[in-house]
């Protein structure tokens, strides 16, 4: 089967009509990078090569909007599989921030409007304490946790210890957080892992970093000249905070 041929010709008698077509490709960082892993570069390469003439096409480009989404930037694969990243130049990053404090609550509200265990302004307060960074994957492992632990105890009603023996369960259970580790020896670099793998190390241990810290270890790595992109790219990818 010709899917790029089928999905041009497609476009192609779509667009006659006048219709917008947005293309959404999750996760498509991931599917280039196990490619690349199994010495397949060259299907990479060619997905990424067809991916450029659909947006380049002039019968096309007008009505087609493609959104490439992933957890981790596509830059980084494509660097990989083909040197350089300005074939994918005319893409316009759109990096999802965390929600702020409010936009945090009414997600708690939200998702928990017809649950079992409901939760008060002051809980919802408590629970956001241990959560810094406002994503809803950190704050459903907080949810999740917490109605376990009432299931077990037949009771939905729950308190602020409830919620910091939650985090204290949560935080215990690496397998939660191994996939950082990963994709960092996964998407980079000997070289760039070993450095990004010191940077997070060192917050993990103080809390923060400093610019005099990040440069002294970009040179221990010899990567004085792209470090701040690495660094940036952590920053997007939600491992730290600015």
């Amino acid at each position: 089967i010709d899917f790029p041929g089928g999905i041009k010709s497609l476009l192609t008698e779509i667009s006659k009509n006048k219709i917008r077509v947005v293309l959404l490709l999750d996760e498509l960082p991931e599917v280039l990078n196990s490619l690349h892993k199994q010495n397949r570069s060259e299907e990479a390469g060619n997905i990424l090569n067809h991916l450029r003439e659909l947006r380049q096409n002039p019968m096309i480009r007008g009505h087609l909007s493609l959104v490439l989404a992933g957890s981790v930037g596509i830059q980084h694969v494509v660097k990989a599989i083909e040197g350089r990243i300005k074939d994918i130049n005319d893409f316009n990053p759109l990096p999802f921030e965390p929600m702020d404090h409010s936009e945090a609550r009414k997600y708690v509200a939200w998702a928990t409007r017809e649950a079992t265990v409901q939760y008060d302004d002051a809980l919802t307060g408590h629970l956001l304490q241990h959560i810094r960074h406002y994503i809803p994957y950190f704050i459903n492992l907080m949810l999740d946790e917490i109605n376990k632990a009432a299931r077990r105890a037949s009771n939905p009603v729950i308190t602020s210890a409830h919620i910091d023996a939650a985090f204290e369960t949560i935080v215990r259970n690496s397998d939660h957080f191994k996939e950082w580790k990963y994709r960092l020896n996964d998407y980079f670099n000997p070289q760039e892992a070993a450095f990004l793998h010191e940077v997070l190390v060192c917050i993990a241990h103080k809390n923060e970093i400093d610019a005099g810290h990040l440069f002294d270890f970009a040179v221990k790595h010899q990567l004085q000249n792209t470090y701040m992109d690495l660094v940036n790219g952590l920053r997007h990818d939600g491992y730290i905070l600015e």
